[in-house]
């Protein structure tokens, strides 16, 4: 694997998911008790960068378990918004692919309803029955780096095994097996 790469993921997973999950505990201690379904909502959030964040740190310890880390990228990869469900999850960095309608504000227009969106560090929104625009896209940073983990880590030639055919080449030594005691 690119020392690019392995070093990119670490600060994306490591890096990014504590930033992000400091962020959320502020946002946790900052609304109480006042309004319970906002601090579940926060919790879950909560739960996905702790996993963000360990899958960074098992990677730090074997950059070889590579599938937690798969897992923590495709759940930044999808942006769904419709009046039942918004899911954005960002850490690290994300360049977002939107189609919209109607529009959104904070989307830059690229054609009609489709608009990008560049974020740098962590970011999170997640709600449910709020007025929100019916919106999918793709975090394509995310996409990008999903896809250069897997591919740094197929194998180029797989280790080639002796097949039945093939004479035996191994040779015993005269007093093999040893004789007993």
């Amino acid at each position: 694997m690119k020392t690019w790469l392995r070093l990119t993921l670490v600060t994306a997973t490591v890096g990014g998911g504590f930033t992000l999950f400091t962020l959320s505990l502020g946002m946790l201690l900052q609304i109480g008790q006042s309004r319970q379904t906002a601090a579940v909502l926060i919790w879950i959030m909560i739960a996905c960068c702790i996993f963000i964040t360990v899958s960074g740190l098992v990677f730090v310890y074997d950059p070889r378990r590579i599938r937690l880390v798969q897992v923590a990228l495709a759940l930044q990869i999808p942006y769904i918004s419709c009046p039942l469900l918004v899911y954005k999850l960002i850490c690290g960095a994300g360049a977002y692919t939107v189609v919209c309608l109607p529009p959104v504000d904070d989307l830059a227009v690229v054609f009609g309803h489709i608009g990008i969106k560049f974020q740098l560090g962590g970011f999170w929104s997640l709600a449910y029955w709020e007025e929100h625009p019916f919106g999918i896209g793709v975090n394509w940073v995310a996409v990008f780096l999903f896809l250069m983990l897997r591919r740094s880590m197929q194998v180029v030639s797989p280790p080639v095994l002796p097949t039945a055919s093939e004479p035996n080449t191994w040779n015993p030594p005269k007093n093999y097996p040893p004789e007993p005691l």
